[in-house]
This record gives structure tokens, C-alpha cells and sequence, in this order.
């Protein structure tokens, strides 16, 4: 019998042994392969269910997105909770203004600046955030920042499967995140201020009790701001594409956004009237 038992366990370290074990890429270097990546996509479209955090609550909004990088250009169809709202954006079209069919009250096509508080409400980006790039850029810009820490501040966490596509999990911890005070300058607002931070307007904003808009600041008043855009950001990559499915950004209270990309396909060929209004597909 204890023969038998210690042949066993002989068997089953050699089985361990013998298993294949995961190698893990150095997250730095997965964070430098998936930004490549995203630079080389210049058509997007996927579904997009996102949660953001507003007034102490996550609201959830999924849409159906295209996306042309160059020049600009957006169809979004809200799935939920607007079902068959719709938005048109292309870049030096339409006086800057988004196209809207709110498929419902006023019954009519409106267009609205895309910083417009109508169309910010209950958001925490706009129509001009579509994509990978602001969360690439802010990702970029900390890598950099932190140069020295990034074997600190990366981490490979796990590996993980998305609808059979193997993905890795990767971590970024901020131990310098912070708030800090900041003096208004001319003719800044907290959109321009978010934007030379690599920021989020929508923190300035909640940070600030006081401050009621976007632009309910002047010149030398004095603001709380975070030196940098979230204390903690975990990304789910997919291994085959080395693009991002899944982004969740933290703040010191909890999740503060999440971001997950359904049906994503990379640089699809968008028919020219695609962006227009009078699309057949569309309902404006």
C-alpha cells in the first residue's frame, strides 16, 4: 500500500511536470505590442457596452459603433437604454455638429456640438473619444512618465478566455496617483485642462463640488485636480490581435468606467455613404 501511494505521487508530479506552462510576455513589452496595434487600425467597427460612473452610480449604455480614424467620421446606434437612437458625426461636415435621430421626442433630427451639456450629460467622453485612442494615448503618456517604474507599475495578472479568444490580463498600479491644486489660467476650461494632462474632465469636474459645468471656471481660480488620469487600470487583451476587449479604470473608490468591445472588426471596408445621413440603413 504505501508503495502504491508514493508510485502515485511519483505519477502525479510527473504528469505536473510534463504540463505545458503558460509564458508570460514582460507587460511592458505586451503594453508596447498592443499600442502598435491600435495605431495600425484606421476603421473600427464592434458593440460596445460601457458602464460610467455618474453621481455615485454606473450607468449602462450599449451601442453599435463604426469608426473611421482619417478623416474622422462615427455612426453610433444605441441598443440601450435608447434603443434606436442614433448619432452621425464626420469631421468638417455639418458645422462640427454631431447628427442626432433621438428616435423619439422632439421626433426630429436635431444637431448639437459634441461638448454640448445635452449631449455630455450622463457621459463621461464624447463622440470625439470613439475608439482605442484616448485610453492608448493616456496609457502611452504614464508609461512614459513613469519610465523607470514600469517593471513596478505593470503586471500580468492572469489569463483569461473571451468567447474561446485566449486573452492576458494586464494591470496597471498607480502608487503616485493623487490630487492635487491647480490655478486656472486664461482662457482654459476643464476640457483644455484634462486635454494637456492626459486627464479626465468628467474627475475634474466631480472633484470640483463648486463647479457646475465644463466651463464654470475663470481665470485664477484655484481647482482640485489627480496628477494623472486613475490610480489603478486593468486591460484584457486579446492574444491574437493584441487588442484591447475589456478596459476597467479605477479611481480611490472603486470602478470608475468600463469599456468592453463586442464583435470587434479591424479595419472593415466602410462604404462612402456609410457616414451620411441618407444611408439606408439609418433612420434619420
Amino acid at each position: 500500500m504505501i508503495r502504491l501511494f508514493i508510485g502515485l505521487l511519483f505519477l502525479a508530479f510527473l504528469l505536473e511536470a510534463s504540463s505545458p506552462q503558460t509564458t508570460y510576455p514582460a507587460p511592458k513589452e505586451l503594453l508596447d505590442q498592443m499600442i502598435e496595434q491600435t495605431r495600425k487600425v484606421y476603421t473600427l467597427s464592434y458593440t460596445m457596452r460601457k458602464f460610467e460612473r455618474i453621481n455615485g452610480k454606473l450607468i449602462e449604455q450599449v451601442s453599435y459603433i463604426k469608426h473611421n480614424r482619417g478623416p474622422y467620421k462615427v455612426y453610433a446606434r444605441q441598443q440601450y437604454p435608447n434603443d434606436g437612437l442614433e448619432v452621425l458625426y464626420v469631421e468638417g461636415e455639418n458645422r462640427g455638429r454631431v447628427l442626432i435621430n433621438p428616435n423619439g421626442f422632439p421626433w426630429m433630427n436635431v444637431s448639437l456640438d459634441p461638448n454640448s451639456s445635452q449631449l455630455r450629460k450622463g457621459q463621461h467622453h464624447t463622440i470625439l473619444d470613439t475608439g482605442y485612442d484616448l485610453v492608448i494615448d493616456i496609457l502611452d503618456h504614464l508609461v512614459k512618465k513613469y519610465s523607470a517604474k514600469t517593471d513596478v507599475i505593470l503586471s500580468i495578472s492572469d489569463v483569461t478566455s473571451i468567447n474561446g479568444k485566449k486573452c492576458w490580463v494586464l494591470e496597471l498600479k498607480n502608487p503616485n496617483f493623487k490630487y492635487q491644486s491647480y490655478t486656472i489660467r486664461k482662457g482654459e476650461n476643464l476640457i483644455s485642462i484634462a486635454k494637456k494632462f492626459k486627464l479626465g474632465e468628467h474627475m475634474i469636474m466631480e472633484k470640483n463640488h463648486r463647479v457646475n459645468s465644463y466651463w464654470d471656471v475663470e481665470e485664477g481660480q484655484k481647482i482640485r485636480i489627480p496628477n494623472d488620469y486613475c490610480p489603478k487600470m486593468i486591460l484584457t487583451i486579446e492574444q491574437d490581435r493584441m487588442i484591447p476587449l475589456i478596459m476597467r479604470i479605477f479611481d480611490e473608490e472603486g470602478i470608475y468606467e468600463l469599456y468592453e468591445f463586442k464583435n470587434v472588426v479591424i479595419n472593415p471596408t466602410f462604404k462612402e455613404e456609410e457616414f451620411t445621413r441618407n444611408y439606408e440603413c439609418y433612420g434619420f
